[in-house]
């Protein structure tokens, strides 16, 4: 590839293939290494820790909600409701950041230990007006920023993790009989 193709290497993309492991009708494999696989070539991907690390290393940074809260909202009659609005704001994420920092830590480890929440779409697009050439994009968003944030296409924090090319049936068919 050229270095004027957006899915270089020097760009961070790579171009891989992927076997799937497929079941077989009224037959049962003895292990998952016997079951009939179908390669999928042509996926190009990143790497999720560079994303990671690049996104960590922006200013970007700066919009993130490091350390998970919770929200109450206490009613006129003094009862308290829990309001879950944001990936930051969920006792999933609460329990995981409680996990991370009761891990034991170096002696000299005075860093403080926060986490990446990662949301991760597949979805469909078709490449072509006339035909049915389709791709899958792999996308990876931060539950550390706000949905607000997130919405908005022009703050740009959705990142491109792979494409997946589409599986042709027929492929499927005569791999399985």
């Amino acid at each position: 590839m050229d270095a004027s193709n957006p899915f270089c290497m020097d760009n961070g993309w790579w171009e891989s293939s992927v076997k799937i492991c497929l079941p077989k009708e009224k037959r049962k494999c003895l292990s998952e290494a016997d079951a009939p696989q179908l390669e999928i070539e042509g996926v190009h991907h990143q790497s999720l820790t560079s994303i990671i690390t690049s996104v960590f290393e922006d200013s970007v940074l700066s919009t993130f909600h490091m350390t998970p809260f919770q929200q109450m909202w206490e009613t006129s009659d003094r009862h308290n409701i829990e309001i879950f609005s944001e990936a930051y704001s969920s006792i999933a994420m609460w329990e995981a950041y409680a996990k991370i920092n009761s891990l034991p830590h170096a002696a000299d480890d005075n860093l403080e230990h926060v986490m990446a929440s990662l949301m991760m779409w597949l979805d469909t697009t078709h490449l072509a007006s006339f035909g049915d050439t389709s791709l899958w994009p792999f996308y990876l968003f931060f539950g550390n920023q706000s949905k607000y944030t997130c919405g908005k296409p022009t703050a740009s924090t959705c990142h491109h993790v792979a494409y997946i090319p589409t599986v042709r049936c027929a492929s499927l068919i005569l791999l399985l009989h």
